[in-house]
C-alpha cells in the first residue's frame, strides 16, 4: 500500500513538475499563451510516459517484456494501450470470458462459438479473443471464416506492436496461411517478427509475394 502510495506521489510530482517547468520555458519564449500550452504540453507527455512505463512492468512482471512503443506510430501506440487496458492479455474480465470459451467448447462448440463472439463484441481489438474466435470457427468445420478471423487476429497483434504474439499465432495458424488475406505492409512486418521467433518457414511464407 505505501509503495502504491508512494509510486503515485512520484508520478503527481513529474505531473507537476513538467507542467510547471514547460509553462516558464513558454512564457519566456512567447508570453502567457505560449506557456499554458507548452506546460500542458509537457503535462501530457509527461503522464503519457508515466502510463507506458507502468505498463511495462505490469507486462513484465505476468509475461516477460512488455510491447515497445517507442518505435511505433501514434495510432499503433494508442492500439497497444486500448489493448492491454481494455482488450489485451492482461485483462482479467476478458481472460475469464476466454475461461467460459473453453468450458463450453469440452461439450457444446456451437455454444463456444457464440460465447467467443460476443466476447469479440466487448473486445474488438484483442488478438487473443480474435484467435480464439478462428478457433471456435474451425472447430465448427467453418474454414473461411476461420481464416478470416486468424488473419484478423495476426494483423490485430501486429497493430498493437505484439510481434511475438503474431509470430506464434502465424505459427498455430500454419496449415491455413496459405488462406490468409493479409496486406503486404503486415506481411513485411510478420516476416521479421516469424524470422525473430526463429520460424523461418514462417519469414519465408510470409516474403513470398513481396517480390
Amino acid at each position: 500500500m505505501d509503495a502504491g502510495r508512494s509510486s503515485a506521489t512520484r508520478h503527481v510530482a513529474v505531473l507537476l513538475g513538467a507542467t510547471v517547468l514547460g509553462g516558464l520555458v513558454g512564457w519566456w519564449l512567447g508570453g502567457a499563451l505560449v506557456g499554458v500550452g507548452l506546460g500542458l504540453a509537457l503535462g501530457a507527455a509527461a503522464t503519457v510516459g508515466a502510463i507506458a512505463n507502468r505498463l511495462g512492468r505490469v507486462a513484465t512482471a505476468l509475461d516477460g517484456p512488455g510491447p515497445d512503443l517507442s518505435e511505433l506510430q501514434p495510432k499503433q501506440a494508442l492500439a497497444t494501450l486500448s489493448a492491454l487496458a481494455g482488450g489485451g492479455q492482461f485483462d482479467s474480465p476478458q481472460m475469464r470470458g476466454l475461461e467460459v470459451v473453453a468450458e463450453k467448447a469440452k461439450d457444446d462448440p456451437s455454444a463456444a462459438l457464440g460465447e467467443a463472439r460476443r466476447l469479440l463484441v466487448k473486445y474488438p481489438r484483442s488478438p487473443l479473443v480474435t484467435a480464439e474466435v478462428s478457433r471456435r470457427y474451425r472447430a465448427m468445420n467453418d474454414e473461411t471464416r476461420a481464416c478470416t478471423a486468424a488473419a484478423d487476429a495476426i494483423a490485430l497483434a501486429l497493430d498493437g506492436g505484439m510481434n511475438p504474439m503474431a509470430a506464434k499465432l502465424l505459427a498455430e495458424f500454419k496449415s491455413d496461411r496459405d488462406k490468409f488475406k493479409l496486406s503486404a505492409e503486415h506481411r513485411a512486418r510478420l516476416a521479421g517478427a516469424a524470422r525473430a521467433a526463429g520460424d523461418d518457414s514462417g519469414a519465408a511464407w510470409c516474403k513470398a509475394d513481396l517480390g
